[in-house]
């Protein structure tokens, strides 16, 4: 007979705090600047978006629990944490650090859900594919999407006067920026593609 694992409670809570923490910021940031919140200015959208990572955060810590063994739910739940980064990324959130984040892992959400996805039920992949695949996810979001474009984002450059500090700027280069956002875009497009196949 085999013995069941058990669940790692304090990692159970302690992901769950950060998502809760995460959450809240993320709504506070999104009601402060609501020009520049993914929400708009509509108070109800941005409770939509906190209900989607909070939904993904609590579906995940779940199903951690009940099956412990399985990456699946760790998964899901930092795909619901990463949902709620894309409120990071605005100019008024008063914090250089938390606006790198922003920078960095706006786009983390989409491959972390797809690799939660490919998965599911046992927390591993299958097969080559996939691996590829999700490799090609995460190099699209977070380093072509997220960090290389960072590294160029100038924010007083670009016109921002409201933005906090870039921690993560090396050389301040909009055309560049501008030129790794659009390659991230369609990278975005051909790995769902290939994920969906």
């Amino acid at each position: 007979m085999r013995r069941l694992a058990t669940p790692p409670w304090a990692l159970i809570l302690a992901l769950t705090l950060v998502g809760v923490a995460v959450g809240a910021l993320s709504f506070s940031f999104a009601r402060s600047e609501p020009a520049y919140a993914f929400a708009g200015d509509s108070a109800g959208w941005a409770l939509l978006e906190l209900g989607a990572g909070y939904a993904l955060i609590g579906a995940g810590v779940v199903s951690w629990a009940r099956r412990p063994e399985s990456r699946f739910g760790v998964l899901l739940a930092l795909a619901g944490i990463g949902w709620l980064l894309t409120e990071w990324n605005n100019p008024g959130i008063g914090s250089a650090l938390a606006f790198t984040i922003g920078l960095a892992l706006y786009a983390v959400a989409p491959p972390l859900v797809a690799h939660a996805a490919l998965a599911y039920p046992g927390g591993r992949l299958s097969s080559l594919p996939e691996r590829v695949g999700l490799l090609f996810a995460y190099l699209g979001a977070v380093l072509v999407l997220g960090l290389l474009p960072a590294l160029f984002f100038d924010p007083a450059r670009a016109g921002c006067a409201e933005c906090p500090e870039n921690l993560l700027l090396v050389y301040g280069d909009t055309g560049a920026f501008d030129d790794l956002n659009r390659i991230g875009v369609d990278l975005g497009l051909v790995w769902s593609l290939v994920l969906i196949a």
